[in-house]
Formats: structure tokens, sequence, C-alpha cells
């Protein structure tokens, strides 16, 4: 009989021997951890038991499965809410507030965020699992994992299948936040408690914007001003600190539209910044303000009387859901296997919790904010998440009749499954259907091609000036220096992902002693976080933490390591070498996944990663190498006019001007 052992990082290894094995097993070691000792350390006490062993590549099969679910996946959820009925009703009926809007749309099931949950990440190590025990016909299952929505569903799989099913203990060190949100029990308590907390945390950051900016008062505008949402403080701090503001996404299409006198209302989300504290950024939000930038923070439209109604909505809805969950569950299943005890947290929150709070919260002050802001038209990151669902289904609601247009900023990877639908919800109509804006305005070529994949039609898509991304034009106008033999891992914002990628990198060079390493962690991520999750000890570790400007790092490293982030793009403008890693703890989510390039290199395990990273440091740096097909690549993903700094596609849009004056304009900034 074969035996599959399935564990991770936090797997008490001494325990083992408490195991008992017979002479003709075989055992198959399926590691969700990327620690080449705790694999070993395990074969070696099966060895000594005179047990054999085969160790799975689960990098490879992992990612493997989650190429095969992913258009799968996007169905499923596309088909679900008419899989599913209560009383003749769909799921989208079931959760409507109104004749426009449903929570459907809100919550993080439709979403399918890899960032934001994890289920997507979890259902390829199921599908893994399941397919190797298949295929070498396993009778029995250890698992030795901390993750109990993924022991949960592999346990019912084992029962139906009648497979033996053992756990093996775990270290029980943990945060008691991180205890509560995986506790698999009294899911209905949890998320009450969850819920209750945020609430409570969401009217005190209320309160303090509100005292804060409430009695400020703002500019009027000299004509009908543009409406632009952004991440706060997503500002430049320098220029900030002398009084001006500059948001660092839309930094040209600002400084253009403010040349014609246009005015803009800005509409400030804040999201938790390393470089400044709440307190810092309220206090530079009021000097603005005051210094006549209209400001406007989502929060200074919300009232007590909305908050306590979404409550009352939620708990409405989420009786509901109780009655029809086991329809649910029945309906999560892809042939051999059901995933429901996956995504089962995922389904309170949005229809019982938090997520399905705030996606009513987000509806309820969006159409507060749009009913009290005289704007022509709204210009908003288009990201898919659920709050830009409830901002669409707002202006439904109130018939607005303005243009909305969502900006593509940043890169699309394919494993970003947030960003992709099926066409069927694309193209549906009638009552509820997904909120759409006027117009997609795409960034680059890639990102125009993965839209009309999906099947969003040619007249609502268009390709502007990646603004985001316009210093790009002269790093590759500009002849890269002399590098010194310097790794750089950039960290994205999922401290998962850039837990999986540090461990494979520790695990690879931590013995290398003539390799430099840098870490640079993304601005809104908690670096303890990301050492605590790999169990790397931060005090200890020889890598460098880095907070300098990223492009001052990237100048000076060779080599670029980088999951989702787009980053690995300006990583090629500055001259480096792209390593992609495949980790078994998390897909592998790079936007130059399945890239045929001389510059990107896809590793599939330490000892590959340290023995490229060696072979490129064996030869000298030579800047012209992959600087064509560097140029192509980063073309391919954004469109940069190498003829001006103004965004004149992007203007004529918006209607910001003429064609005229667009050139007059190209012409003083050229001077």
């Amino acid at each position: 009989m074969s035996i599959l052992f399935v564990y991770d990082s936090q797997v008490e290894i001494d325990k083992i021997d408490s195991l008992i094995f017979t002479e003709k097993e075989k055992v198959c070691l399926f590691p969700l951890t990327s620690s080449s000792f705790i694999s070993s350390s395990i074969n070696k006490k099966l060895k000594d038991l005179l047990i054999e062993t085969t160790v799975i590549n689960t990098a490879e099969v992992i990612n493997f499965s989650a190429e095969k679910l992913r258009n799968i996946y996007i169905r499923f959820v596309a088909e679900l809410p008419e899989r599913v009925h209560f009383k003749k009703e769909n799921l989208k009926k079931v959760f409507s507030l109104d004749k426009y809007t449903t929570l459907w749309w809100f919550s993080s099931i439709s979403e399918k965020n890899t960032f934001k949950s994890e289920v997507f990440n979890r259902l390829s190590q199921l599908d893994a699992i399941v397919e190797v025990v298949n295929r070498e016909k396993v009778g029995k299952i250890i698992f030795g994992c901390r993750n109990r929505k993924l022991q949960n569903a592999l346990y019912d799989f084992s029962c139906i299948n009648s497979i033996e099913f053992e756990t093996l203990p775990t270290r029980k060190k943990r945060s008691l936040r991180v205890s509560i949100r995986e506790f698999q029990n009294l899911f209905y308590f949890k998320h009450t408690f969850l819920l209750l907390y945020f609430a409570a945390h969401f009217f005190l950051r209320t309160w303090k914007i509100k005292r804060k900016l409430g009695t400020l008062t703002r500019m009027p505008a000299n004509n009908i001003p543009t409406m632009i949402i952004t991440y706060y403080p997503n500002l430049d701090i320098v220029s900030v600190k002398d009084g001006i503001f500059k948001n660092k996404y839309y930094e040209y299409l600002q400084e253009s539209m403010e040349s014609y006198g246009r005015d803009i209302t800005w509409i400030a989300m804040y999201v938790k910044n390393n470089s400044l504290s709440f307190k810092e950024s309220l206090e530079y939000a009021e000097q603005l303000i005051k210094n006549g930038y209209n400001i406007y923070f989502l929060e200074e439209f919300i009232s007590i009387g909305m908050q306590i109604k979404c409550l009352l909505i939620l708990l409405r809805i989420s009786l509901k859901f109780i009655r029809i969950e086991k329809s649910i569950c029945l309906r999560h299943t892809f042939g051999t296997y059901n995933f429901y005890k996956i995504f089962r947290d995922d389904w309170y929150s949005s229809f019982a919790g938090a997520i399905g709070y705030i996606g009513l919260l987000y509806y309820s002050v969006f159409k507060s904010l749009l009913s009290k802001l005289e704007v022509g038209k709204c210009l908003y990151y288009c990201e898919m998440h659920a709050w830009e669902k409830a901002l669409l289904s707002a202006k439904a609601a109130l018939g607005t009749k303005m243009p909305f247009f969502g900006y593509q900023h940043a890169t699309i990877p394919r494993m970003l499954l947030n960003y992709f639908n099926d066409s069927r919800e694309i193209s549906e109509c009638g009552d509820y259907k997904m909120p759409r804006p006027d117009k997609i305005i795409c960034n680059g070529q890639l990102t125009y091609s993965y839209m009309r994949e999906c099947g969003w039609p040619e007249e609502k898509l268009c390709i502007v000036e990646a603004i985001r991304y316009n210093h790009l034009k002269e790093y590759m106008r500009s002849k890269c220096k002399e590098k010194r033999d310097i790794v750089l891992l950039v960290l994205s914002i999922s401290p998962l992902e850039s837990s999986s990628i540090l461990n494979v990198i520790y695990e690879s060079l931590y013995t290398v002693k003539s390799v430099e390493v840098w870490v640079k962690p993304h601005p809104f991520l908690q670096i303890e976080e990301v050492f605590m999750l790999s169990g790397i000890n931060l005090d200890n570790c020889s890598f460098l933490i880095k907070n300098e400007p990223i492009e001052k790092l990237l100048a000076e490293a060779r080599i670029a390591i980088v999951g989702e982030s787009s980053v690995s793009i300006e990583a090629l403008a500055l001259g480096c070498e792209v390593i992609i890693v495949n980790a078994p703890e998390w897909i592998n989510m790079s936007p130059l996944k399945d890239m045929k390039a001389g510059m990107v290199k896809t590793t599939r395990s330490q000892e590959e990663l340290r023995q490229t990273i060696l072979d490129i440091f064996k030869e000298k740096y030579n800047p012209e190498k992959y600087a064509a097909e560097s140029r192509k690549t980063i073309n391919d993903f954004f469109y940069l006019d190498e003829e001006s700094n103004v965004p004149k596609k992007f203007l004529e849009l918006l209607g910001s001007s003429s064609v005229n004056g667009i050139d007059n304009l190209t012409k003083r900034c050229e001077k």
C-alpha cells in the first residue's frame, strides 16, 4: 500500500516515531513547504525505519493544477448563482439589496481575488494531492499541516473514497488573531465576532477622520470637476512636505489636467502604509485641503445610521444564507472531491461577516457621495475589487448618467483572478448583471488582449499611456551602469506569497556567503509577519532589509527575484535579470510566468535557484545582452509614448482639452 504524507513547515517531526508502518508500505512525501531541512529530516527518519520513500516535486504539481483549474474555476464562479435556488430564486436574487443591486457582486466568492483570499491556492493544493492519490493508488494519507481548511476537505475526500486518514501534530505557537481566523467551528459566531470587531475599528477610524477633516471647507470649483478615486496616502512624500499634492499613480495626468485648469475632486480611500502613520496621513491631508486641494475621505460621507442599517441588512441576508448553506456546499465539487470546506470561511465572511458588511457600507457611502458631489466624470483604479462593483452599483441605483472610467494602472498576472471573468458574466443582461464601467482604460496591449479574451467588447476598451510607468522611458534611453553581484528580493503585498519566496531563497543561499541578498518590502506589507510565516529569525538573518526607493535598488542589483509585483517589468528596464520562483506554499503569480525570454528564468527547486544565480554571477555584466528583448517585453506590457510626457490619449479620452490644446501643452513641457 502507498501512503501519502502531506506536511508543512509546522509539522512535529519527532512525532513521526509514533506512526506505525509495515515493511511493504511505500511513503510518498508531499511537502507544502520549501524547507529542504524539514523534508530531509522526515526522509531520514523514514529511511531509518526501512521505509521506501519518494519526494514529490510539489511546486511543479501544484502549479500544474492551478493552470488546469484556472478557467474551470472562473466558469464555476460565474455559473454558481444559477445552480443554487431558494424559493425559486437564484443566489443573486436571494442576496439582493434593491432593484439594481445584489450582495453577490460584493462577495469575495465573486471577486476571486487570489491575494485577499487563499481559497484558490488551497484548491490547487487539494487538486494536486488528489491527482497524486489517484496516480499512486494511495490507501492512507498522513496529514501534518497547520491549515485546517485543507485538512477538513482532504478528510472528506478520504472518507468518500475509503482511504485511511491520520493527522500528525503541528507546533501550536500562533497569535490569538490567527487562531480565531483559522478556527473551523461555530462559523456564524466566529464571523459575528469578527464583524463586530471590524465594525468597531472602522467606526473609530471614521470618527477620527471626521473629527480631523469634517469641518474643513473645500475650495469651490471653477468648472465641473473630474472625480478621481485613489488610495491614500499614495503620494509623493517630498512634495507633500512642501504642501503640494502629487498622486504617485496619476502624476503626469494630474500635472496635465492642472495645467489646463481642470479641477479634480479627489476621493481618498485610506490604506495602511509603512511609510506614514495614520496620524501623519491625516495631518498631511489637513494641510493639503487648507492649501486648496479638494480631497475628501470616503469616511466623511458615513453616518452612524448608515452603519447600523448595513448591520441590519447583513443580519437579514445572513439568515437566508444559513438556510441554503447545505445546497451551496453540494455545488462545490469538481468530480472526485468536494472543496466547500476550503471556501466556507469566505462564504460566511461574505454573507454573514465583515466582507459583506464592508460591501454594504461601500454601496451606501458611494450613493451618499454621488448624490452630494457635483462632478462631470469619474476615474478610478480598475482592479475588479468589490468596492468597484459597489461604486458602479451606486451609479446604477441613482441613475447617474456621467461616465465612469476604470483605469487599469498596473500589470495583470494571469493568476490574479479578480481581473478575469467568464464571458457570460460580461455579456449578461437583465436584473443584477455584473456592474461594469462605461470604459476600461488599459495601459498596454497585453492588458487589452486579456480583457478581450474574457469577452469585453471593443467599444468598452481603449489603450492609453501607462502614466504610472512613464519613468521607464528614461531608464530605457539610458545605458545601464556597472552593477554589483547583488540579488534583490522584492516582496509583494501578500505576506503568504512573500514568505514562500523568502523561504526558497533563504534555503538556497544562506550557506553561500559570497552572494549578497537585499530584501525590499512592499510599502503596505508588514515585514515581521513575512518572517514569522516563513519561520526565519529576522534578527539573525544575513539578508539586508532595504527601504530605499525601488529604482535605486534595481539600478545596483544584477538579479531581481519578484513574485506578483509589476516591479519585475521595471527590473527589465533597469538591466536586471529576473528570476521567478516556483514554491509549494503559494502558486506562481508572476506576470512574466511562462515567458520565453533569455532575461527571465524560472526555477523549480532550491538547488536550481542557487545554481542559476551562481551561473549569472560567473559572467561579466553585459547591459546590452538582453536590451532589445527587454524593450520588447516592456512595450508589450505598457504603452509608453516616448515622444512626450503629456498623456495625450488619456487627456483626449477624459475630454480635458482639445487636440490643439494638448499640442500646445506638449510644446511647453518640452521647453
